[in-house]
């Protein structure tokens, strides 16, 4: 059956004029890595049922909840990263600030989409401004 290629590569079809007596005459079979083939089940006709059991099988051996934990965690991890990023560079700008013996203070802003941006921290009490 071509949709079993199609879906699962490693598989084959192995068929047996002669099967002993109460053996399926269709064996399915994956090639492993290794060189060996090993018996995946046997079925007595080819249709819609083997596509159903093959698929079945697939997704049982999958822990679907175990792959989505897997990936909301790297998330979280990416997200975490971020944050702790931007905490020690704002900690490196303020201590840096601090050092710094003028009443402003100038620097890049590194975030994505900020490219080319500059922050001044401005101590004159006539350049501030209050945002509303």
């Amino acid at each position: 059956m071509l949709q079993i290629r199609e879906h699962w590569p490693e598989l084959s079809i192995q068929y047996c004029e002669n099967p002993e007596l109460g053996d399926a005459p269709y064996r399915i079979v994956e090639n492993c890595g290794d060189g060996v083939q090993r018996g995946v089940l046997a079925a007595w006709e080819l249709d819609g049922r083997l596509l159903e059991v093959l698929h079945q099988a697939d997704t049982s051996k999958h822990d679907v909840q175990k792959i989505m934990e897997k990936g909301n965690n790297a998330a979280r991890l990416a997200n975490s990263n971020k944050s702790l990023y931007w905490r020690d560079y704002c900690r490196d700008v303020i201590t840096t600030a601090a050092k710094h013996m003028g009443t402003s203070f100038t620097f890049k802003d590194p975030r994505p989409d900020h490219e080319g941006e500059i922050v001044k921290i401005d101590d004159d009490p006539t350049h501030r401004t209050l945002g509303l």
